[in-house]
């Protein structure tokens, strides 16, 4: 019988063996133009840590993705995918490229069902194979909904109907590592270092500092208070209250050591090649068109700063598409500059959120340089929303003009208020009248907002509730059906304050970031924008529309008209 079963799958052997000869061979010319030079062992390996598979998970709840990538080269780049797109990405602190890596990677749960997450690592231009892991999403509300009755790869069903782990939140301001980071004395990479922080740690913020190189956090760890560059970090809990922190004294630089004697008639040998970035230039923020996408022009340049003559290099530069796109540089004397490519670097953005734009020189290590530590960059980027419609903008803002301060007073608002949009109304929502009453009901709960509201406004009509959120937005509630009714992104700090227009069309916000800004309603794009000069911390519209006002942490209070 055994025979007979042999004889019977050989033809079927053989035709299984001849495709899956062919796919090798496809995939081995696919993977060549991607991982050229690399040998298989020099390819990074990537294992995912946490979660295990057929972890499950509430909707809505922050998925964390610890993971460790090891290269014989060096690992440059890890990727999180949720279900084939990328969501998140990390490269190593101080842009020093390491044999293994830890990272701890996130997003946030927002489709109920089985999710496959997807951790891949870069060598340079050199791609590794992606690890899978998948995890089940459940909706609280609805515990079967979107939920697969199939089988995991570890062979044990996942179940439809159990409901995922409930957390409560952490209220207290802290940072969350998300690769090894250095502990330093003072905000800068000339400070001194304390010790090294692994990835997943948390840490308690007292405050932070604003430098040239970004921000940094102050922390506290073991009773000792010291400095965390923030680029590398998860900002974790309600932080409003987190100020500025005056830095400690730049450290003394070292004494420099007296060369000996130069030999008469002796020549001293030039110093390595040593390439850096010396220009990278180009929007970090920008909005989707009608067609669900956006481009950008981007400026690239680097430099020679070494004092001997480098051999023929390459750029790689990785896409928000997850591509890796090279750029051939030829030999660069010592002091000169190439621009790659010589018309700009244009990319094409089709997805709304935050993504990053990494550049390695001398992605394939071919030049000995006297410093290897500083071949990467990179810059976050924020992509907005499409607008809904496109609608006129606000009539007669062509020039706007800021009004001398008609009033200088202290405006300073409160950050109240939980994630949560609530509100108590008397009788229906349509019939939406404000009563007193001795025993007001909660008429309904509205969630959105990833962090605390601050600020809080009716539309004259009582059609819409615009709310402000430390979150960095401000968004739109109808009354009526309770949905959330538009997102206004473009704000880069905490959103405060609220208020709408005597008409209704109109929204404006104002923010940490130093701007008041006015919305479309309709369209949510912004029609105009106003500098206050420091933290602003109220706004409002006069009665007809015309003037905008703006408190802030300078004491002073600003009337813009809109002419």
């Amino acid at each position: 019988m055994a025979a007979r079963r042999a004889a019977l799958f050989r033809p079927v052997a053989v035709v299984l063996l001849a495709l899956l000869g062919g796919a090798l061979a496809c995939n081995l010319q696919v993977s060549s133009n991607n991982n050229q030079g690399q040998t298989e062992a020099e390819l990074p390996t990537v294992t995912i840590l946490e979660p295990v598979e057929g972890t499950r998970v509430n909707k809505g709840q922050d998925v964390l993705v610890k993971a460790r990538a090891v290269s014989s080269t060096g690992v440059t780049l890890v990727e999180l995918l949720v279900n084939g797109v990328r969501v998140d990405s990390q490269i190593p602190a101080d842009a020093i490229s390491l044999k293994a890596l830890d990272v701890v990677l996130d997003y946030k749960a927002d489709t109920a069902g089985t999710i496959t997450l997807g951790v891949r690592a870069y060598s340079n231009s050199a791609m590794g194979q992606t690890v899978q892991r998948a995890i089940t999403v459940i909706d609280p509300l609805n515990p079967g909904q979107g939920v697969s009755t199939g089988t995991p790869s570890s062979g044990t069903p996942f179940p439809t109907n159990r409901p995922g782990p409930t957390f409560t939140p952490n209220p207290l301001c802290r940072a969350r590592i998300n690769t090894g980071l250095n502990f330093r004395r003072g905000p800068g990479i000339d400070y001194e270092v304390i010790s090294t922080f692994a990835a997943g740690l948390e840490l308690p913020i007292a405050g932070y500092s604003d430098r040239s190189d970004g921000r940094w956090w102050q922390v506290s760890s073991g009773g000792q208070f010291g400095w965390i560059s923030a680029a590398y970090t998860t900002q974790l809990g309600d932080c409003s209250l987190i100020r500025p922190v005056a830095a400690p004294p730049s450290p003394t630089p070292k004494p420099s050591v007296t060369p000996p004697p130069t030999v008469p008639g002796a020549t001293s040998t030039p110093t390595l090649p040593d390439l850096v970035f010396s220009m990278f230039e180009g929007v970090n923020s920008l909005t989707l068109g009608i067609d669900g996408t956006a481009q950008a022009t981007y400026i690239i340049r680097v430099r020679n700063q070494g004092g001997q003559m480098s051999q023929q290099f390459i750029i790689a530069v990785a896409l928000p598409s997850g591509q890796i796109q090279n750029f051939d540089v030829p030999g660069l004397n010592p002091g000169q500059e190439f621009q790659v490519p010589s018309t700009g670097l244009n990319v094409t953005f089709n997805k709304p959120g935050a993504t990053r734009l990494v550049l390695t020189v001398d992605a394939n290590n071919v030049v000995a340089e006297s410093n290897e530590a500083n071949n990467q960059t990179y810059k976050d980027i924020v992509v907005n929303p499409a607008p809904a419609s496109v609608t006129p903008e606000l009539p007669q803002t062509n020039n706007i003009e800021a009004v001398p301060p008609i009033e200088q007073a202290a405006a300073e608002t409160g950050a109240g208020g939980e994630q949560d949009v609530a509100f108590a109304l008397a009788g229906s929502l349509e019939s939406a009248e404000v009563g007193i009453s001795a025993e007001p009901a909660q008429a309904a709960v509205w969630q959105g907002h990833s962090g605390k509201v601050a600020g809080l406004s009716f539309s004259p009509a009582g059609s819409y509730i615009a709310s402000a959120s430390l979150d960095g937005t401000a968004r739109l509630w109808d009354i009526n059906t309770g949905i959330e009714h538009m997102i206004l992104v473009g704000h880069t700090d905490r959103v405060v304050s609220v208020d709408f227009s005597g008409d209704g069309a109109y929204v404006v916000s104002g923010s940490w970031d130093g701007t008041a800004r006015v919305w479309n309603i309709d369209s949510g794009a912004e029609v105009a924008r106003f500098e206050h000069g420091a933290e602003v911390n109220a706004v409002a519209f006069s009665p007809g529309g015309t003037l905008v006002t703006s408190g802030g942490e300078n004491g002073r209070v600003i009337v813009w008209r809109l002419s």
